[in-house]
């Protein structure tokens, strides 16, 4: 039997030397695979379905336009194709990590990890900048539909533009899996392997990461300044306008019983000492004020939902970030790990995926209106059912 190198793969695997082993190293079992392969499934069922449904809702039940139903679409777009596309084939990866790709599909499974990533980050780069223009800056010209569609694509073409060196970089890498046999891997390209290029651009993605997520710490940290201001001085209104109410409704009631006491409560002033004639003058225009107010608690509300999802993200990414950055540094880390800490290794590696699940349990927690849109939109398909097998059980009577 013929002793040369020999390489395992989906196609010519007739030789029995080398079939036996390369079996044995594909099953997950004894690797620790089974744990990540039934995180990442989950997570690829749950946040199917989840964007799914954020989807129909925000383009069946969302009625009005706003910049905040705009982003959500987008976001929800991307995180149904991390969950529909690129989540299944890295369950693929996991299961068979050898020659499973041919070199055009490594590069495009590769470069569909780092688009949706980039996506992900410029957007949400966009909303917080939005969000900080609508509660620090409120009486500016704020951006339209129009415009926050124009930024989506700005944020699309950026992404593909740093994702398509990986082309590039990335393809088929051979590995030794036993004594004399080896296989292909979906790795950095050989003829990369060793030079500085890989090293350059992966740092590049990882100090772009960086920079965002200082940028929408900052952003979001004003922005919490700002209603925490916002909000104090909120309650100092209120309580002028209700002690103001309190001496109208006063002055109404001696003036319909006691109008002899009129002078008496007129010269009732505020716990600030001003009159209330003044308050009501310069405050109490409350047709355009309740509209004001409803806009800018709206705002508020939208803002924090924005601000969990940008947290989850940034939190899902860090582990990602920091273990490929000791690999970087120390090539042969994953190796010296154990078959329990090479499963911890796998699942932190993979917890980036949480970002494209989140986002509908965010906004089923935080956002009422999308819970009554859900609730709506569930009564409607209950009621269509139910229409539907009233009618075929109306036919076959007849």
């Amino acid at each position: 039997m013929n002793n040369t190198t020999k390489y395992i793969g989906f196609e010519g695997l007739g030789n029995w030397s080398t079939l036996i082993p390369a079996k044995k190293f594909f099953y997950p079992g004894d690797h620790g695979v089974i744990p990540t392969i039934i995180f990442v499934g989950t997570l690829a069922v749950v946040g199917f379905l989840g964007n799914l449904h954020v989807l129909l809702i925000s383009f069946i039940k969302y009625t009005s336009r706003n910049t905040y139903i705009t982003y959500i679409r987008a976001l929800a777009i991307i995180d149904f194709l991390a969950c529909a596309i690129h989540v299944p084939l890295e369950l693929m990866d996991l299961y068979y990590p050898y020659d499973l790709f041919s070199s055009w599909s490594c590069k495009l499974f590769r470069f569909d990890n780092a688009f949706l990533f980039l996506s992900s980050s410029f957007i949400l780069l966009a909303i917080a900048i939005d969000r900080y223009r609508h509660v620090c800056h409120p009486f500016r010209i704020q951006r339209t539909v129009s415009l926050a569609r124009k930024f989506i694509a700005l944020c699309i073409i950026s992404a593909l533009v740093f994702s398509s060196p990986l082309f590039a970089i990335y393809g088929l890498h051979k590995v030794e899996i036993d004594f004399d046999v080896f296989a292909e891997e979906c790795y950095i390209q050989d003829n990369f392997q060793g030079t500085v290029y890989p090293i350059i651009y992966i740092s590049v993605l990882y100090s772009l990461f960086v920079i965002i997520a200082i940028i929408l710490i900052y952003t979001y940290a004003s922005i919490g300044i700002t209603m925490h201001r916002q909000e104090k001085r909120r309650v100092q209104l209120v309580r002028d306008i209700c002690d103001c109410h309190f001496k109208t409704d006063c002055m109404r009631s001696h003036d319909a019983k006691h109008t002899s006491r009129i002078s008496i409560v007129q010269d009732i002033t505020d716990s600030n000492g001003s009159a209330c004639s003044r308050v009501s003058s310069g405050v109490l225009r409350r047709r355009r004020q309740r509209k004001w107010v409803f806009r800018r608690f709206e705002v508020r509300k939208t803002t924090k939902i924005l601000f969990v999802v940008t947290l989850i993200f940034i939190l899902s990414y860090l582990p990602f970030v920091t273990l490929s950055c000791i690999v970087l540094k120390y090539p042969h880390f994953r190796k010296s790990l154990n078959e329990a800490e090479i499963t911890i290794y796998d699942i932190a590696m993979r917890l980036t995926f949480l970002n494209n699940v989140s986002n509908p349990f965010v906004y089923g927690i935080f956002d009422d209106r999308y819970k009554i849109a859900s609730r709506d939109f569930l009564l409607d398909l209950i009621r269509c059912l139910t229409r539907r097998r009233r009618t075929k059980v109306a036919n076959y009577k007849h």
